[in-house]
């Protein structure tokens, strides 16, 4: 979920005013470097939204939130775990988390239902392959009646929703954002959720006529004559004749429905919440109009409520409308399918009568019916499966089982990064964690949050971190403060500028090179280069080479360069992957970052360029860089 801080102006504590301006991208991951401590407290408190904002805009997923908290629910942070937590199993752990998650568990009741209707459907057949066929039609018949009158609806519903949404924006647009363009945003939030939950009550008004159509299907015994008409002959027939062999599958589509109808119910409560916050909201500023410029106030009110009687007004025709389809259109496509139901049945009856029917063989039919049962899922097994499928996606390792005090800081952080993506958290907060991590987790860990932006895209990654070392891309940009006001920065600009010789000195000392330029020529590692252009005719002293510059032998590389033949060693100073420390057989070291991955021991050669090279500015031979 996104996060935009628009030229925001805020007071935090202490009287201080903040000005951030910044973007979380969903399925992006969005760096802060952020030493000092207080500021890291505060920053965060702005991102759970607290705090008054004075200007600018706060967005979340593209909605105006000004004056309103962000949603915690759907924010996290990675901190440490409680004794309590390290003594459950992560696999207990982790189904506890899975019972909150209303995606799983209705994905995981729909399975149940699913398959253990099918294994009963089965068995019920008694092994009588054309009576399984008949019922295989008969569910599909049942489907496609269901699900395309769902389709029909959920359409209907789709086009009024975006017609009267355009009407209320326009009205909020025409009469109060002139007056108060605040008021006109949480206008528009909360029609736009009344009408969403509008549209979710006519739907779930439907679904459950819907489920009444269905429920009817049950009742047809008596459409049919033929157990009526047995003679004494037939009367072994009389098992086959009791028009029961669609009970399982109805039954089953109505269990289906019930669960759609509570989720619609769930959906629908939550929304209430939010709808009776932002009214609380729209009163309070309408009440301070009223104080402050009575008839401005009284205007305003008045031009709602006409504009509320428009709408309504609208919403009452579409909902006549839908009455029309729930209690007759409905009815009529139901009465269609009980006579297809019907058909098919007594098609069966009459090929049980004339002894057509295929029976299959016995042994094998004990087999699949043992085989159907075993296949009924629990709720734990479906909570495994469904953890196992997210720990491969995200190539997440760890023990099932371990049950010490004396858990890994990264099975810890794997365990409550998991527990977020069930809780259906849309941005995660990693603030200091990889300084916890030897630089073989630190990685696995990084492979992790990059896959989480593949398999997961609506989630953002906030790292929050105190230390250069410790950023997971070096190329990237991240945001820094400058007092109390945040900035875009990145580290090739910062050892672009000339005065930052102290910042690369302590982090980049290797690439820090003896040189000697004569006229057009530079002399580096006794290797001769010609140069375009120099600020100094002769030149010896240190020069500073730009680890994103350096390229590998394989790459295309400009006219002006010189290659060095070494290996890669092993670099623990910074966290990315992607940043390697070169030794030639003379030891001498180079930093030099690559986005591909090389092996520890790897025989390579780099190129260096004229690019590569921070000529110092000033005139003197020590450099200011």
């Amino acid at each position: 979920m996104s996060i935009k801080f628009e030229n925001v102006i805020i007071g935090g504590k202490k009287q201080k005013q903040w000005f951030l301006d910044f973007y979380v991208a969903p399925g992006k991951i969005t760096s802060f470097l952020i030493p000092e401590k207080s500021t890291k407290i505060e920053f965060k408190r702005f991102l759970r939204g607290h705090g008054q904002p004075s200007a600018g805009r706060t967005l979340v997923n593209d909605n105006d939130m000004i004056n309103v908290k962000l949603n915690n629910n759907t924010i996290t942070e990675i901190i440490k775990d409680s004794y309590i937590e390290r003594i459950i199993p992560p696999s207990t752990n982790l189904f506890l988390s899975l019972l909150i998650n209303r995606h799983f568990i209705n994905d995981a009741k729909t399975k149940i239902i699913k398959t253990k209707s099918d294994y009963l459907s089965y068995k019920t057949a008694n092994n009588n392959q054309t009576d399984l066929i008949m019922r295989q039609q008969i569910r599909s018949i049942i489907n496609i009646f269901i699900t395309n009158s769902i389709k029909v609806e959920d359409e209907l519903l789709e086009i009024f929703l975006k017609k009267i949404t355009e009407f209320n924006n326009d009205q909020a647009d025409k009469i109060i954002s002139p007056i108060s363009g605040n008021l006109a945003i949480l206008l528009k939030r909360f029609n736009l959720l009344k009408e969403i939950n509008a549209n979710k009550e006519l739907l779930l008004t439907f679904i459950q006529s819907l489920w009444d159509k269905v429920y009817s299907l049950l009742d047809l015994r008596y459409s049919c004559n033929c157990e009526q008409n047995l003679d004494k002959k037939q009367k072994k027939y009389a098992k086959e004749m009791r028009f029961n062999q669609h009970e399982w599958i109805v039954r089953e589509q109505l269990k289906l429905i019930d669960l759609k109808v509570t989720e619609l119910k769930k959906f629908i409560q939550h929304n209430k919440i939010e709808i009776k916050n932002l009214a609380k909201k729209i009163n309070a500023i309408l009440n301070g109009y009223k104080k402050f410029d009575s008839q401005v106030g009284l205007q305003m009110v008045s031009s709602i409520k006409t504009w509320t009687k428009l709408a309504d007004d609208q919403r009452f025709e579409f909902r006549k409308k839908q009455e029309n389809l729930f209690f007759k259109i409905l009815l009529d496509e139901s009465n269609i399918i009980k006579g297809r139901i019907v058909e098919k049945i007594h098609e069966f009856h009459i090929q049980v009568l004339n002894s057509q029917t295929e029976q299959g063989n016995s042994k094998n039919f004990k087999a699949v019916c043992k085989t159907k049962k075993s296949q009924i899922p629990t709720l734990y097994s479906l909570s495994h499966t469904w953890t196992q499928d997210i720990l491969n996606k995200l190539e997440i390792k760890f023990d099932w089982f371990i049950s010490s005090f004396k858990i890994s800081s990264l099975a810890q952080i794997y365990l409550q990064i998991v527990k977020a993506i069930y809780s259906n958290k849309k941005n995660i907060i990693l603030d200091n964690k990889f300084k916890l991590l030897t630089k073989n987790d630190a990685h696995l860990l990084i492979n992790t949050i990059r896959r989480i932006n593949v398999f997961f895209p609506k989630i953002s990654i906030i790292i929050i971190e105190s230390d250069f070392k410790e950023l997971i891309d070096l190329q990237s940009n991240f945001y820094t403060f400058e007092n109390t006001t945040l900035k875009t920065n990145s580290i090739d600009n910062i050892i672009s500028n000339d005065e930052n010789y102290d910042f690369m000195k302590m982090y980049f000392e290797e690439n820090f090179i003896d040189a000697l330029i004569e006229k057009n020529l530079i002399t580096i590692f006794d290797q001769k280069i010609k140069i375009s252009k120099t600020t100094f005719d002769n030149f010896q002293g240190k020069l500073f080479l730009s680890p994103f510059k350096i390229n590998l032998g394989n790459e295309k590389i400009t006219k002006n360069s010189f290659s060095l033949d070494g290996k890669i060693i092993s670099n623990s100073e910074f966290i990315d992957p992607s940043f390697y420390t070169f030794q030639t057989s003379e030891s001498k070291k180079i930093n030099f970052y690559y986005k591909e991955k090389l092996k520890e021991g790897q025989k390579v050669r780099i190129e260096i360029s004229e690019t590569a090279i921070l000529f110092p500015k000033g005139e003197n031979h020590e450099p200011k860089i």
